[in-house]
């Protein structure tokens, strides 16, 4: 687990607050008055909250997320009665990451209400939250939200379902000689200068964002080095060449079109614990990831390349469309490693020696074959810290995947665009795991085409909700070549099974001759090929796409063994990599 997991973990609640589902938050109108020179921050924040109609009868208090704020002055508003009810915060109950305000009288069902809330809230130096760094004497303050950072911010529902929309304002005392600038994706609406104070307004610009939406940075950002506007004036000079390119990527471009977006602001903040941070419109990066080196196919630049890619993927697919509940927070970030290992091959003079979402599923199957891994989609996340571990385990990997595996099942189509397409029609709303991969199916041209007549959510929610992965064994009996599928590296205790797509050819020129679906569970056999001359074999997995580990029995290997070393293109590279891995994994798994 790395330190900065640790860090996370250690600076949010560990148990997920109970914030009723009948109560959510319409708007946020949020101030923050920051003396650049303290540790604590002071907040004003008016929240539109509605009920539902199944609210009931007896409620007699509000519960909403907040973390390490203390709470000074609170106003509740019936907006239908106008009716104003003053709550004494000294009765506020601070409890795991929630605060609890008890009311007079009992919360109307179907009714909107406006709660006023000040409050004082604290600066930190790492994790979640407001998060301070300082270089050179001067100090950068970042707001680290994603996925469930807001309730350190501002008193909040902090699910990423509860889209609202926002208004958010600055006041800033500062004692530098430089004005600190405030960069943020959101829309500026006013600006007022004084000496040594600044003061800024911005809004959604009537879009709903989840609570991690309104990142933004503040510090000494006055040279446009710091500052880079994307795509409409980022220069070379900024990245390396390599991450310059990989932003120019067909990939990427297309999903900035998608996301109706003019720029997205790049910052780059000196000692930023983490890699990155993105909001609405808007991306921080570590002063490490961002910096330009020289052009090479090094791991090191093709971790930080991944990374600056994720970071811009997320700002606009993560905040886009948001998870319909936290178990769907997946897609999130499945999505942006998915897409950005997408891009990775598409960067000039890279596609030689990378290939992209076939490195994202090697993670993968070095990972998650434990049963004691993490499933992608699990019934239900008990606290905070799963879903913190979650976006930095390797089943986010799993997740991408499975993306590539579905991604290759259909014919005439080009990766990456059913996504395109889900972006374009849920802009502003949530999605769950079926409404994604209903909408998948739709825009992927899949209907009727699946085994069984069956829709995709039946062959990928075992994906999704199991742990591991299949392994397929390739026999040949009599002069058939037959597959069978069982879990890799088996426990008595788990019996898994899935529904497995197996690309397979027996020419030498490494296309894809057919597709077979395993579908009869644990050690039902499948005939790929009938009536293979004995110097002929099956080649499966051509090109790499399943998540999953091929042992061919010994006659299968030698045949393929002899073919490669009379032509070494008898098979393509991804099969020749997955033989060798598939190999030692299995030597290694006894």
């Amino acid at each position: 687990m790395s330190l900065l997991l640790l860090v996370g973990l250690a600076l949010l609640s560990s148990v997920t607050a109970d914030v009723p589902n009948f109560l959510s938050a319409t708007d946020y109108d949020l101030t923050f008055n920051i003396d650049t020179a303290k540790s604590t921050f002071q907040g004003d924040a008016t929240i539109g909250l509605s009920t539902s109609a199944n609210t009931g009868s007896d409620v007699y208090n509000i519960v909403l997320h907040g973390e390490d704020l203390k709470l000074t002055y609170i106003l509740l508003t019936n907006k239908k009665t106008t009716a104003t009810y003053a709550i004494n915060h000294n009765s506020v109950v601070y409890d795991k990451g929630t605060v609890t305000l008890p009311i007079k009288a009992a919360l109307e069902k179907s009714t909107q209400y406006s709660l006023k809330i000040v409050y004082d809230g604290n600066i930190t130096e790492g994790g979640y939250g407001l998060v301070k760094t300082t270089d050179v004497d001067k100090d950068y303050l970042t707001a680290s939200l994603y996925p469930a950072g807001a309730r350190k911010l501002y008193p909040s529902i902090d699910r990423p379902n509860n889209r609202a929309k926002y208004t958010v304002s600055f006041n800033i005392d500062y004692n530098t000689k430089e004005e600190p600038k405030i960069v943020t994706g959101l829309k500026p609406v006013k600006e007022i200068k004084g000496k040594g104070n600044l003061k800024v307004t911005y809004d959604s610009d009537s879009k709903t964002l989840p609570p991690y939406g309104i990142a933004f940075s503040i510090g000494s950002y006055n040279y446009i080095k710091n500052i880079i506007y994307y795509p409409s004036n980022m220069k070379q000079t900024q990245f390396s060449q390599d991450i310059y390119s990989a932003l120019q990527t067909k990939t990427i471009q297309k999903l900035i079109s998608a996301g109706e977006l003019s720029d997205i602001k790049i910052v780059i903040v000196p000692n930023l614990l983490v890699e990155s941070v993105s909001g609405y419109g808007f991306t921080a990066l570590s002063k490490d990831i961002s910096a330009a080196t020289p052009s090479s196919p090094s791991s090191g630049l093709k971790a930080h390349t991944l990374t600056v890619l994720k970071a811009l993927v997320k700002s606009i697919y993560g905040i886009h469309i948001s998870p319909a509940s936290w178990e769907d927070i997946w897609i999130t970030e499945a999505v942006s490693i998915y897409l950005s290992s997408l891009a990775l091959p598409e960067i000039d003079g890279w596609n030689s020696w990378t290939v992209g979402t076939l490195e994202a599923q090697q993670v993968a199957l070095e990972s998650s074959w434990s049963e004691d891994s993490r499933p992608v989609r699990p019934d239900s996340y008990s606290s905070v810290d799963e879903v913190i571990q979650f976006i930095s385990d390797s089943a986010a990997y799993k997740g991408a995947s499975i993306l590539g595996m579905i991604e290759n099942v259909p014919t005439s189509y080009e990766l990456g665009s059913a996504l395109i397409q889900i972006l374009i029609d849920r802009t502003g709303k949530t999605v769950s795991s079926d409404e994604f991969l209903d909408k998948y199916q739709l825009f992927s041209y899949l209907n009727g085409t699946l085994p069984d007549k069956g829709t995709l959510k039946d062959l990928i929610n075992p994906w999704l909700q199991q742990t591991g992965y299949p392994a397929i064994t390739i026999t040949r009996k009599n002069n058939d070549i037959v597959a069978s599928q069982s879990r890799f590296r088996p426990n008595k205790n788990t019996q898994s099974s899935w529904i497995i797509p197996v690309w397979n050819s027996q020419s030498t020129n490494g296309s894809r001759d057919s597709l077979a679906w395993l579908t009869g569970g644990i050690n039902t056999e499948y005939k790929l090929a009938q009536n293979v001359k004995p110097n002929e074999t099956v080649v499966v997995n051509v090109k790499g796409p399943g998540l999953y580990r091929v042992l061919y029995d010994q006659h299968e290997l030698e045949l393929i063994g002899n073919n490669l070393l009379k032509d070494i293109n008898y098979a393509p590279i991804e099969v020749r990599t997955a033989i060798i891995s598939d190999g030692f994994a299995f030597a290694k798994a006894g």
